[in-house]
C-alpha cells in the first residue's frame, strides 16, 4: 500500500509543506526542486515524471490536468489556515492510493 506523493506548487505556503513533512507526507515544494517560475504545464510534467500529485491554489491546474495524463491534482479552493489545509491534504493522502488519484482533481477543503 503506497502513499500519494505530492509536489507543492509555488503558491502553497511553506508552513503547510513543513506541517505535512512533520506528519511524514512525502511532499516536495517546487522551490526545493529548483523549479520556481516555470509554467504550470512544466510543473505538471515534472510531477508526472516523479510520480507526484500536484498540490495547488491555482485553478489553471484543473484545466491543464483535464487535457493531460497526470498523477492527480489537489486543488485548494479557498484560503484556510495552514493547519486546516495540511489536515485536508493529509486526509487525501490517507484516503487514496496513488493509482486511485491519477487523473482526478480533488477539491479541498471539503466543507
Amino acid at each position: 500500500m503506497g502513499k500519494v506523493k505530492i509536489l507543492a506548487d509555488e503558491n502553497v505556503r511553506r508552513e503547510v509543506v513543513a506541517i505535512l513533512k512533520n506528519l511524514e507526507v512525502n511532499i516536495e515544494h517546487v522551490s526545493e526542486a529548483g523549479r520556481r517560475g516555470l509554467s504550470d504545464k512544466k510543473q505538471l510534467e515534472y510531477a508526472n515524471k516523479k510520480g507526484r500529485a500536484v498540490l495547488t491554489h491555482d485553478a489553471d491546474f484543473t484545466q491543464i490536468s483535464e487535457k493531460t495524463e497526470n498523477k492527480g491534482v489537489i486543488y485548494v479552493t479557498k484560503p484556510v489556515s495552514a493547519k486546516r489545509e495540511a489536515k485536508e491534504v493529509l486526509d487525501v493522502v490517507d484516503s487514496y492510493e496513488p493509482k486511485e488519484i491519477e487523473n482526478l482533481i480533488i477539491f479541498v477543503p471539503q466543507s
